[in-house]
């Protein structure tokens, strides 16, 4: 009978017409995200009932309720009750909006017969709101003695225009653009969808940018009938654009249309500054602004193709071979790895530090490693990846060759090669992706530049299971939107197709002069102390001091300020394309815990040889097992606790085969002289998996020559070298290389003298005690060179920037704040560093020391013979218990390290934590002992024993280790085939429902699970028998429910 919208309040009145009283009216109450009511509703009649049966319109012209005039309502009224109503005076009223004023709020009314109608005239005099829109019915109400309310409905008919093109020109010219600095004439089409005409219209312009300006508004504009077209090019609109708009900007504008009888209506469309569309780009999305310019776009600026090579063995990242960290591959198909960015890059607004690079053909921005996608889609769509860059996406594999990530340092720009043939018919596919730093390539939002480039290519018609051809753009993080510049062989208006030699520029920001600015950054140099576990906020005011918007991107790192020869770029061109005396160098995957290497082309990781005087060269009598052949040397202390995939270690055992252990109780001797790939559980040797790093794994012999020497003269550096070492065999000329074991967990390996005629058969790499993780650099691959060296590091757990990434308008001054954390730091000094990069022709990036200092807090009791002693990670001793640093006797003992700082104080640190045993008896009282060592800087020590009681013991329960929040983990693996996991966090017991939708909505399967204890459950769904597509994931316990989506792809 009638449907409308609930307003704000939860409130709806519904008008029904003609009925009986033996009628059951059915109400429905829908909407989105909440489950649909419905109820059977009984006519009542209760004493004296009078509505309005009828409303006849009067507005002096057409009796029919135009917005924007003043009617004059003639009320029919009804008696629905068995005995007559007497005369009366009613009132009227509405809150609605689209009603601007009531001039007679009260009638009077007649007696009315029983079961009767009766007719007031003029009863109503009121205005409608000039843009009432078409086919609404206004809430008005007649109130009648006894509070009896009733609806005074009538339908306000009116036009209601939208934008259907806009055009623009000057002139000047003649090809439909207004550039920046130019008055141009701009125009529009619109349709009247409603019921009236729209006569003796008046437009005016509105901008939401004042770098648009409006010369002439209002004007007039024709007449539009109900349901026609009709524009403005007799008599467009004049608009002046400021000379720094943007070529290519997108300039939202409304127009607000009156008529004569007071009916209004705006439309909003948006201009094009200088429309690129018209010199052959290829957009732009509907967010961002991003275009697509090909080399053949000769009236833009516009790429040149300049291939990088940057295809070289010294530059290998390994990827191509063990992308998966699984088996050693050659023909390496549908994988995908996370790598980390040399610089922060902002895409749609978002700043990335991480991309996932795919063999297909893409890159996403962020982690998306979980998602391999052979099968191309078109641009935007929720199939794929999100933030996704697509140079080439299809079915490839890498063949003989693979695809390659470097850094080219000196014009500050990420490159990935795929080198790749496609699994059609295995044609070759060369093509590459540029990501441009935005201290050479600046654009006025911030966002990158990104470049494609096509060496050798030639789109193919895919296998029967594929999607034909490929597909080449951009997509934004959500998948709403994007640019498609070519899919399953269909080009977008603008695009060429793409070929050897093509090159194609995504930027939002097609401007030929560089947006560079001056900015100036303080302080130059930072610093912060910690008490105890705490985190601090240490702000960088970054002030722009130049004519241009300033771009600043926050950065942070553990360690020294790197080498800074290569930070200063003089006032690059905008333009990409141009390379001068680029260098190279590889970036690495981070493996499975973080791990990542990268070489000495790169900041921080400069060819730095040393040979310190009193290094300790390691002889025969130095041996613990084995011979000078394949032998290990004694373990040597460190003078540091030296962290090493979450484990910490104070001895290393060097190998004679050019590696290093960290678990000397695990060293066996033989079969180490056979390199392996890592992480490997035959590393260093078979079914006897240690923490090791790789220097250069080799079947090295010193009864052939050579040394290895050991210094630990600093107390935050280990250095060991092997000098002069021959093979077994004697093949080729010695090696000298070193390893550099830092104290802030970083491993530093550097190569002075390689033999180059034979580098065929060494590892590098590292792996962890059971060979669960491990990052390997190296397998058998020529990958060296004289003076080169590699550091392997993982990401800071203890700095990281709070907002990354901002613009400055000319004068404005920001705040850039990094926070500091000392949960996982012992009381020590730590060095880092802050890193700015900005769009400053002279000074693009500012390096700034940072120095943290972790104390701890408390008094230094006596402990001889005394109990109860707790000690915090990282802080001085205070008299609480001790026990949840000790395992029970039953699990093996635990030793705590005190450590002499002074003659009459003594300070400790728990280097080893073991905060749990796996399965402990909650009710288990009784004594534990704890060994304590003091050990002064001479290495005197002395040993004492302190027992501990617990009595009753309590847990805290908000720390019992359970989810203290219901959730859905990510679904794994995803894509998936044919089954995928899911994993469910339980903070109370609660049965679980998983429903599986298909991506049209329909219900595939229910699957009713009992009620499970609190805790972290994993479930599966088998899709054996279920077509290839997106499926999602309902998840609903007790008042609570979340969906996740996966791809089933067969």
């Amino acid at each position: 009978i009638d449907s409308r919208l609930l307003n704000s309040g939860g409130r709806v009145r519904l008008n029904i017409d003609e009925l009986d009283l033996d009628d059951t009216i059915t109400l429905t109450v829908v909407g989105d995200d909440v489950i649909p009511y419905q109820a059977e509703l009984p006519i009542l009649i209760d004493g004296e009932s009078v509505a309005v049966s009828d409303v006849i319109v009067h507005d002096g012209n057409d009796d029919i309720p135009n917005a924007g005039e003043t009617l004059t309502l003639d009320l029919e009224l009804h008696n629905f009750s068995d005995s007559q109503i007497p005369a009366g005076l009613a009132t009227v009223n509405s809150i609605d909006p689209r009603v601007e004023s009531i001039a007679s709020s009260t009638f009077n009314y007649p007696a009315i017969p029983a079961n009767q109608t009766v007719v007031v005239v003029s009863a109503v005099s009121l205005t409608l709101a000039g843009w009432a829109p078409d086919g609404c019915v206004p809430a008005v109400t007649a109130i009648f003695p006894g509070n009896v309310r009733s609806a005074i409905p009538f339908e306000v008919f009116a036009w209601e225009l939208t934008s259907q093109n806009t055009y623009a020109w000057t002139d000047s010219t003649s090809d439909r653009r207004i550039f920046p600095g130019e008055t141009g004439e701009v125009a529009f089409q619109v349709k009247n969808h409603g019921r009236q005409s729209a006569l003796n219209l008046s437009a005016s312009m509105y901008f939401e940018d004042d770098s648009y300006t409006v010369l002439n508004n209002p004007i007039s504009f024709s007449d539009v009938d109900n349901d026609s077209l009709r524009d403005n090019l007799e008599l467009p609109f004049l608009v002046e654009l400021d000379e720094d708009v943007l070529i290519g900007e997108m300039a939202p504008f409304v127009v607000r249309f009156e008529d004569d009888r007071g009916g209004v209506d705006s439309v909003f469309a948006t201009l094009i500054a200088a429309d690129p569309r018209v010199a052959g780009a290829t957009g732009p999305d509907t967010v961002a602004g991003y275009w697509a310019v090909d080399d053949t776009d000769i009236e833009l600026i516009r790429p040149e193709f300049e291939w990088v090579d940057n295809v070289q063995p010294i530059n290998n990242t390994g990827m191509s071979d063990n992308w998966s960290g699984g088996a050693y591959n050659y023909n390496e198909e549908d994988a995908s790895v996370l790598i980390n960015l040399p610089f922060p890059f902002i895409y749609y607004g978002q700043v990335y530090d991480e991309i996932t690079i795919n063999t297909n053909g893409w890159i996403s921005m962020g982690n998306s490693s979980d998602m391999i996608l052979f099968r191309n889609w078109p641009i935007p769509n929720p199939l794929g990846p999100p933030a996704m860059i697509a140079p080439y996406w299809d079915d490839l594999h890498t063949g003989d060759s693979g695809v390659y990530a470097s850094y080219d340092i000196q014009n500050d720009q990420f490159v990935v090669t795929w080198d790749c043939i496609a699994a059609s018919d295995e044609s070759p596919q060369v093509f590459q992706v540029i990501l441009y730093g935005p201290t050479v390539s600046p654009t006025a939002s911030g966002n990158g530049r990104i470049l494609f480039q096509y060496l050798d290519v030639s789109p193919v018609v895919g296998n029967p299971t594929d999607n034909d051809y490929v597909t080449i753009g951009i997509e934004s993080p959500d998948q709403t939107t994007g640019v498609e510049y070519q899919y399953w062989n269909f080009l977008r208006t603008g695009a060429e197709p793409v070929s050897d030699g093509r090159a194609i520029l995504i930027t939002d920001d097609l401007n030929s002069v560089a947006q560079f600015s001056e900015g100036s950054v303080t302080p130059i140099e930072a610093s912060a102390t910690l008490t105890g576990v705490e985190e601090v906020e240490v702000p960088i005011y970054i002030e722009n001091t130049g004519e241009e918007n300033l771009i600043w991107v926050l950065d942070s790192s553990e360690g020294p300020v790197p080498d800074q020869d290569f930070n200063t770029h003089q006032g690059r061109e905008s333009v990409p394309g141009q390379k001068n005396g680029s260098v190279i160098s590889a970036i690495s995957p981070k493996d499975s815990w973080g791990y990542y290497w990268k070489d000495s082309s790169e900041p921080g990781a400069g060819f730095e040889w040393l040979n310190p005087p009193d290094q300790t060269v390691f002889t025969e009598d130095d041996l613990r097992l084995g011979s000078l052949n394949d032998g290990y040397f004694r373990g040597v202390k460190m003078p540091f606790q030296f962290e090493f995939y979450g484990s910490y270690y104070d001895s290393v055992y060097v190998a004679v085969n050019g590696f290093l252990v960290f678990q000397g109780d695990l060293i066996l001797q033989y079969g180490t002289e056979q390199n392996r790939i890592m992480p490997s559980t035959w590393a260093p040797r078979r079914d006897d998996p240690a923490a090791m790093a790789a220097v250069w794994w080799d079947d090295l012999d010193l009864e052939n020559g050579g040394e290895i020497s050991i210094w630990t003269g600093e107390q935050d550096s280990v250095l060991v070298t092997w000098s002069d070492m021959s093979t077994h065999n004697q093949l080729g000329n010695p090696y000298t290389f070193q390893a550099l074991l830092l104290k802030n967990g970083f491993i530093k390996l550097q190569y002075l003298d390689m033999d180059e005629d034979y580098l065929l058969s060494s590892t590098i790499g590292i792996q962890n005690h059971n060979a669960e993780h491990g990052l390997l650099i190296n397998l058998q691959e020529p990958f060296m060179e004289d003076q080169l060296s590699l550091l392997i590091a993982y990401d800071s757990d203890w700095i990281e920037p709070e907002n990354d990434f901002g613009i400055l308008e000319p004068g404005e001054v920001d705040t850039a704040t990094v926070r500091v954390y000392s949960d996982n730091l012992n009381i020590d000094s730590y060095e880092g560093h802050i890193i700015v990069r900005m769009n400053d022709a002279d000074d693009p990036i500012w390096y700034i020391p940072l120095t943290v200092d972790v104390t701890g807090t408390g008094s230094i009791p006596v402990i001889s013979g005394e109990e109860d002693i707790h000690v915090p990670f990282g802080y001085d001793i205070d008299p609480v218990s001790l026990d949840q640093y000790v395992e029970d006797e039953t699990w093996g003992a635990e030793r705590i390290r005190w450590t002499v700082t002074g003659n009459d104080e003594l300070r400790v640190n728990v280097f080893e934590r073991t905060l749990y045993v796996e399965k402990p008896n909650l009710f288990w009282q009784g004594s534990e002992t704890v060994i304590l060592t003091a050990t002064n800087p001479e290495g005197n020590s002395d040993e004492t024993s302190i027992s501990i009681s617990v009595g009753d013991v309590s847990v805290d329960e908000s720390n019992t280790g359970l989810p203290q929040e219901f959730s859905v983990g990510s679904l794994y693996p995803n894509p998936f085939n044919p089954s995928v996991s899911i994993d469910v966090a339980l903070p109370t017991a609660s049965a679980i429902t998983i429903e599986v939708f298909d991506v049209l909505g329909r219900s595939v399967e229910r699957l009713s699970l009992p009620v499970h204890s609190p805790g972290y459950h994993s479930f599966s769904w088998d899709g054996s028998g279920k077509p290839s597509g997106v499926y999602f994931f309902h998840v609903q316990v007790a008042g609570e429910s979340e969906v996740r989506k996966a791809v089933l792809m067969k």
